[in-house]
This record gives C-alpha cells, sequence and structure tokens, in this order.
C-alpha cells in the first residue's frame, strides 16, 4: 500500500465517486475494525441493494 493511499489520496475512478468514503476507508485502515457486513450495509445505503438472485451472503470477516 503506497503512502499516498494510506493519506487517502488515492485516485477513484468517476464511476466509484459516491462510495469515496467508504473507498478511503480501506484505502488508511480507519476501517480496520469494520466487519465486512457492515461496509455492505454502508454501500447498499449509498447505491441500493443488489438483486436478491445476485446478491451474496455478507461476511464477518473484517475489511
Amino acid at each position: 500500500m503506497t503512502q499516498l493511499m494510506l493519506r487517502g489520496g488515492g485516485t477513484i475512478k468517476v464511476g466509484a465517486k459516491i462510495l469515496t468514503n467508504v473507498i478511503q476507508a480501506g484505502w488508511t485502515g480507519k476501517a480496520a475494525l469494520t466487519k465486512l457486513s457492515r461496509v455492505k450495509e454502508r454501500v447498499e445505503t449509498i447505491i441500493g441493494a443488489a438483486d436478491p438472485e445476485d446478491a451474496l451472503e455478507a461476511s464477518e470477516e473484517y475489511y
């Protein structure tokens, strides 16, 4: 991981801009103790839930 990313300064592509906070929390380690199920909830709050047929069950591992 680069120092730039650890500072939250990596490049986020246009299509992912709405997830900037989630992405930067992962890069910087701020979400290190966040369970993946919570990250999934945050993303679903921002962009909506996936089609139930395509959705994967949320993991309880850490981000």
